[in-house]
């Protein structure tokens, strides 16, 4: 295998650290993949041990080096694609963590986020940032850490504080002289980031008392961010490219057409439209985000965070309502088997369209002829509604009816949800072929820094829609949205 191109991607999600490796034709050869563990200190509360992130991605990257025998050497660069808006707090001088990274997915900001909401500061952040005062994104984990961990303010008070998402702790711990960094698809999760001038915004990080020397310095997505340490992969291998993970799964499907939209469905379900150099003003109902900076040029993009998918999976199988994966392979795609069932999917609150943090995941219409199947199928359908939620609002707004779906992710290999999501949407869904479609779109922005941009293929699997099914679904998802809205206004009560 000598003289040829090797690229490495480090995808660190959020139920795993995988590390995959391409050849120059970006076939996958091998991938390695470390379990995250998540621990839920409080109701509400989700925190990860970032030592075990880094060790994870270590352990992966030398497991997948060996594995294909070939020295690091040989690997040409390296792209890192991480989970957004989680945090860690770490030591500037020792490296060491000063408490666990508080994730995505916790709520612990919720009470700061309901006393900014309805003033002007809410506002402002709104048209600043593009994004919703919401305990999903950065600015107030940070916030709540600074105010009630006792070693990061002592480390903030000796000046040997660092803050930052998860692919600048990964850098910072991995590559020679300790960057402190973070590319612009990162930041712009943050909630601290002024999308106009592309800094950290001072009247936000005032407002949240959030000293900016603690944060990374923002450079483009393809950056040379420096080269590994070699006393931990033996060799001196340059990080060329970071994009957060849903901004590098876009990038993979990407063709740079107009009106592309693509879905992943992972631990949540992300919805991105390439809006490429067009940035959108704040919606109410899903998010203006920056895609990625490639050089000196931006791209844009309009993102539906819906905060449960996969999660549903992982808690139907905790409860023990799956048994095993097979269980969810329905060979009945007919939704009258199914249809006084209903799954309200806010296992963490609710993102796009609803924005709803109080709200509780509930399973509605559930009687004697209930089943373990019926109730799998339901989660399922919720995960296909809450598609529907975000992708309607984005065309109600933008007016563009979209022609087809493209998706990846981990639920892609169910058959029920991807026919039921094409029958409700009532176009065709393409799947990806290549199941790497994050870590692909993360590795090819790398050897773009380093080589003449070179093409591939991304081959889809087409689930067509069903239009005998369409107007049964259409009055099911009704009736599910008035559910939800109906749970809002309880809560709301």
């Amino acid at each position: 295998m000598k003289n040829k191109r090797f690229f490495l991607a480090i995808d660190q999600g959020t139920t795993s650290t995988r590390s995959i490796i391409f050849n120059e034709k970006f076939k996958v050869i091998a991938n390695e993949r470390i379990q995250n563990k998540e621990f839920y200190p409080e109701v509400g509360w989700v925190e990860q041990d970032p030592n075990e992130i880094l060790q994870a991605a270590i352990n992966s990257i030398k497991r997948s080096v060996n594995k294909i025998n070939v020295s690091f050497s040989e690997i040409n660069c390296i792209g890192i694609t991480n989970q957004r808006e989680s945090i860690v707090c770490w030591d500037s001088i020792t490296g060491k963590s000063l408490y666990n990274s508080i994730s995505w997915q916790c709520l612990r900001g919720d009470t700061l986020c309901q006393k900014i909401k309805g003033t002007d500061f809410e506002n402002y952040v709104n048209t600043v940032t593009g994004l919703k005062i919401d305990p999903y994104f950065s600015s107030t984990k940070i916030s709540w850490i600074l105010k009630n961990s006792s070693d990061v303010k002592n480390a903030l008070n000796n000046d040997r504080l660092k803050v930052g998402t998860i692919d600048s702790w990964l850098m910072f711990n991995l590559l020679n002289n300790n960057p402190h960094l973070t590319d612009l698809s990162n930041a712009s999760r943050t909630g601290l980031l002024n999308t106009k001038t592309l800094n950290w915004d001072k009247k936000i990080l005032s407002y949240f008392d959030i000293p900016i020397e603690i944060l990374p310095k923002i450079v483009p997505s393809n950056y040379n961010f420096g080269t590994t340490n070699k006393e931990i992969f033996d060799f001196e291998i340059p990080v060329t490219a970071v994009l957060g993970d849903q901004h590098a799964s876009l990038y993979g499907h990407s063709s740079n057409s107009e009106n592309e939209i693509k879905c992943t469905y992972g631990t949540g379900a992300f919805i991105l439209l390439n809006t490429l150099n067009k940035r959108y003003s704040y919606q109410n109902d899903f998010l203006s985000t920056i895609a990625w900076q490639k050089d000196k040029e931006i791209f844009y993009a309009l993102e539906g965070s819906i905060f449960s998918a996969g999660s549903i999976i992982e808690w139907l199988k905790n409860i023990g309502i799956i048994k095993n994966i097979q269980n969810m392979q329905f060979q009945d795609f007919s939704p009258k088997n199914n249809e006084n069932l209903f799954f309200i999917p806010a296992l963490n609150g609710l993102g796009a369209p609803f924005w709803n943090s109080k709200i509780k995941a509930s399973i509605e219409g559930v009687n004697f002829a209930s089943s373990s199947e019926s109730i799998i199928k339901a989660g399922l359908e919720s995960v296909a509604f809450s598609t529907k939620a975000v992708m309607d609002s984005i065309s109600n707004k933008t007016k563009i009816n979209f022609k087809t779906l493209k998706v990846d992710g981990g639920l892609t290999n169910n058959n029920f949800l991807m026919q039921f999501q094409a029958d409700l949407l009532g176009i065709p869904i393409l799947v990806s072929k290549n199941s790497e479609i994050t870590s692909l779109g993360v590795a090819k922005l790398a050897s773009e820094k380093i080589m003449k941009k070179s093409e591939f293929d991304n081959n889809y699997k087409k689930y067509i829609p069903n239009k005998k099914n369409l107007k049964l679904l259409r009055n099911k998802y009704k009736i599910w949205m008035d559910k939800v809205r109906n749970n809002i206004s309880i809560m709301e009560e």
